[in-house]
């Protein structure tokens, strides 16, 4: 098994789409963005595993020179996502 580090997710899409690797791991829109700000088909992919966001940890890394108002914004709105993820069960 090979492992390629990308760039860009643009860059994941195109390789999958060119055969050039079997398998990516990424949110529904982000493929969907990519694709259909091309000229691929969506519909020719398959979903082969999704992962359950109450199973792993999320973490959002910033530099310690960040605003704290900046970290503040960050953390409300995580917050504000993992609480929706909660609900969603």
């Amino acid at each position: 098994m090979d492992l390629y580090l990308t760039t860009t997710n643009k860059q994941n899409i195109e390789m999958l789409f060119s055969k050039r690797i079997d398998l990516i791991i990424a949110t529904d829109a982000m493929i969907k963005t990519h694709v259909e700000s091309s000229d691929l088909q969506y519909e020719l992919l398959k979903k082969v595993f999704t992962f359950n966001p109450n199973e792993f940890q999320l973490y959002i890394a910033m530099s310690k020179s960040t605003s704290p108002v900046l970290v503040q914004r960050f953390k409300a709105a995580f917050e504000k996502i993992q609480n929706h993820l909660d609900i969603n069960k």
